[in-house]
């Protein structure tokens, strides 16, 4: 076969069958006098090769490590060596399909987060705290519990979620540079510091539940520069549950919502929930 005709049934561009000449990790069968090159059925089963390495995510030094980087056909690893090879494609496969199952269900929790957020904010159901003020001040507890906030109830279904412990300090930013993609906070009511940090998982990556039930909930936003942090909030989305008669567990989950998903510009936007019990 001429270079096109070898590119086309491999499903690569000239330029990538050239550039693996080139570092010699698949050569031609044959270079004739004229420069065209050749290749065969040979070179067909390492570039079948080389594909399949590269679906595990393997540099292309990685793959010439194992099946050589001296463009000889006649290169072949041992049975067992192939064994080893197949085992860590399967298993770097089935990592790379973790990782991205994993940031699908954190993208859905969010997107979950978001609808509930265009549903109920901005339509009070919130009747037995008619407090309404233009936002949240800064300088002191008493004051957040002047500012409108919608409290709504749902049900929520159990939630599969993996935990990450942290250790907490004073007003500790909760963001991407101290949690990762932990992002969400299970607080303890009590003492409103963190049990853990948390976010959606699969189930054979899951070491805890968020247990299903009616849930108490309501979105808190403040201007991107604003001082007052997450267990302030916590505390007066508390105080407007024990205003309406609402018995709770004893735990509070918070989590962010991103403004660009809903439209807003320099705000954060903090979602709380917290199991109701059962009358």
């Amino acid at each position: 076969m001429k270079t096109k005709q070898f590119a086309d049934a491999c499903g690569v561009d000239k330029k990538t069958l050239f550039y693996y000449d080139e570092i010699g990790l698949l050569k031609p069968m044959r270079v004739l006098e004229n420069g065209y090159r050749e290749y065969d059925e040979i070179q067909l089963s390492r570039m079948g090769t080389i594909k399949l390495m590269q679906a595990s995510g393997m540099s292309l030094k990685e793959i010439g490590s194992i099946i050589g980087m001296d463009g000889n056909p006649s290169t072949a690893i041992s049975a067992e060596d192939s064994l080893k090879t197949i085992n860590e494609c399967c298993t770097r496969v089935e990592s790379l399909i973790a990782e991205l199952q994993s940031g699908l269900n954190y993208i859905y929790f969010k997107r979950l987060i978001r609808d509930d957020y265009m549903i109920h904010h901005g339509d009070p159901v919130d009747s037995q705290c008619p407090e309404c003020c233009e936002g949240f001040a800064d300088s002191s507890d008493e004051t957040h519990s002047q500012a409108t906030v919608n409290i709504y109830t749902r049900l929520m279904p159990e939630l599969r979620i993996s935990t990450k412990q942290i250790e907490y300090r004073e007003n500790m930013s909760v963001n991407y540079l101290t949690t990762g993609l932990f992002l969400s906070v299970a607080e303890d009511i009590e003492t409103m510091k963190p049990k853990y940090f948390f976010r959606p998982a699969e189930s054979k990556h899951e070491d805890a539940v968020i247990p299903a039930g009616r849930y108490a909930c309501a979105f808190y936003e403040r201007a991107v520069g604003s001082s007052f942090v997450l267990p302030l909030l916590g505390k007066d989305f508390l105080r407007r549950l024990e205003k309406m008669g609402l018995e709770h567990d004893d735990t509070l989950y918070a989590h962010d919502l991103p403004c660009w998903l809903v439209g807003k510009e320099n705000m954060l936007i903090y979602g709380f929930c917290v199991r109701l019990k059962e009358s």
